[in-house]
């Protein structure tokens, strides 16, 4: 499992549950998701994603818990993280990924993506290293690249 640094930030913005922000979102600091947002969402902290983002999002790190939804392009500079029955309608550029819910775009990782039991990836993978849990679904093309391009 990826390790996520374990702190309290006291700059974390909070979307709360039955919220709604129709706009672009640019933070200092970790933001917590539990309600919508329709627009670019851009922070430098970890976001944890429990509600639904339909736009990009440019993050530090991501964990998209359970039953979360992203509707868009997902750059993570460090790790991410997607919970069961979390869907992602895009695609991933990070350094390190693991994946227990659904992806439905590419996946470009700098070093690697771990793919649990219950993963389901419908897109291209490229990365340098690649864990697949038996029962982890893929349809698409792996490449394992021994030097990340960046582009």
């Amino acid at each position: 499992m990826i390790d996520f640094i374990d702190y309290t930030d006291p700059n974390t913005t909070l979307i709360l549950l039955n919220t709604t922000v129709e706009g672009n979102v640019k933070t200092v600091g970790a933001i917590e998701v539990y309600g919508k947002i329709n627009g670019y969402v851009e922070t430098d902290g970890l976001s944890s994603i429990y509600g639904c983002i339909n736009g990009n999002l440019e993050t530090r790190d991501l964990i998209a818990r359970t039953n979360s939804i992203i509707n868009g392009d997902v750059n993570i500079i460090y790790d991410g993280f997607i919970d069961k029955s979390s869907d992602i309608e895009g695609n991933i550029n990070c350094k390190n990924i693991e994946v227990y819910g659904k992806i439905y775009g590419n996946i470009k990782a700098e070093d690697s993506v771990i793919l649990r039991s219950s993963a389901n990836v419908v897109g291209d993978i490229i990365c340098k290293n690649l864990v697949v849990d038996q029962g982890a679904k893929i349809n698409g093309n792996v490449r394992l690249v021994y030097q990340f391009e960046k582009n």
